[in-house]
């Protein structure tokens, strides 16, 4: 567990200090095998711990962030919007994890945290990046999220996850 958070950290700081030019080489070394890997399976105490998801989740933030393109998502075997959609799914299924057994709170938290800002940026750039009014993200997908992020705000165990999850109810609401 703490060389597969520490590699992922070292991910994020690398994408926090790299040029912006190279940002999109970078994502496409990691990004494959990132998602594969964390898509790979249910999110436990084991080999997708939720701190080691919540560091792969911030390292897909920052580059998001960063690039403000969902490009930067993309690689050999999916397109932009593809990819997006499976960023999406990670997001959503990390904020609807349940407790597991040996799994702590403070790691759930972080992991709910995270899931909530990356899909804020998720949102956020599929409304402000669009053409034509052509959304990647479909009403029902969004749809789907807000129910989940509604239930996580009103019963959460962690206040600052609800704090988040209830800004995030509102913005999609509003989108």
């Amino acid at each position: 567990l703490p060389a597969r958070t520490c590699i992922l950290n070292t991910f994020t700081l690398v994408s926090k200090r790299c040029s912006e030019n190279k940002l999109t080489d970078l994502s496409r070394i990691i990004v494959p095998d990132l998602m594969r890997w964390a898509l790979g399976g249910q999110i436990d105490c084991n080999i997708r711990h939720p701190l080691c998801i919540a560091a792969a989740l911030q390292f897909l933030f920052t580059l998001l962030t960063r690039t403000q393109m969902l490009d930067c998502l993309h690689h050999n075997n999916t397109n932009s919007d593809a990819a997006l959609h499976q960023v999406f799914k990670l997001s959503v299924n990390a904020i609807s994890t349940r407790k597991t057994d040996g799994t702590d709170e403070y790691a759930r938290s972080t992991m709910r945290i995270t899931a909530l800002k990356l899909l804020l940026i998720i949102v956020n750039l599929d409304q402000s990046l669009s053409t034509a009014k052509i959304k990647s993200l479909a009403p029902g997908e969004i749809a789907q999220a807000l129910s989940t992020i509604r239930g996580v705000a009103n019963v959460d165990e962690n206040a600052d996850v609800r704090k988040l999850a209830s800004y995030l109810t509102h913005v999609l609401q509003c989108s």
